[in-house]
């Protein structure tokens, strides 16, 4: 005898600021949805010096998708290295923008 299980919906934050944050939601979001749950929202979170790349969009399996601005690291010249204390006072000055998107 099989337990029935109810359809869930789930919805995903993820901070876009790096690959693997969102190739795992895309993992996940299949696992859910071939379980019979469903995927309403995806909130990424995205810094305006990267862009979330086609195959996230692509791939992601829900409703709807919206792009929140969020706190991204300060990069050296050579797109190699993070500037930590840059980081840091970027992500102090811009506190109330992150808190009215979450509005």
């Amino acid at each position: 005898m099989t337990i029935p299980t109810k359809s869930l919906k789930y919805i995903f934050l993820v901070q876009g600021e790096g690959r693997g944050h969102m190739t795992q939601v895309i993992a996940l979001s299949k696992i859910l949805v071939e379980a019979g749950h469903e995927i309403s929202h995806v909130f990424m979170g995205s810094d305006s010096q990267r862009v979330v790349p086609d195959f996230f969009h692509k791939k992601i399996i829900a409703i709807a998708t919206e792009l929140l601005p969020s706190p991204g690291f300060v990069i050296d010249y050579k797109g190699k290295g993070i500037h930590i204390w840059p980081t840091i006072v970027k992500s102090l000055v811009t506190v109330p923008k992150y808190f009215r998107s979450i509005e």
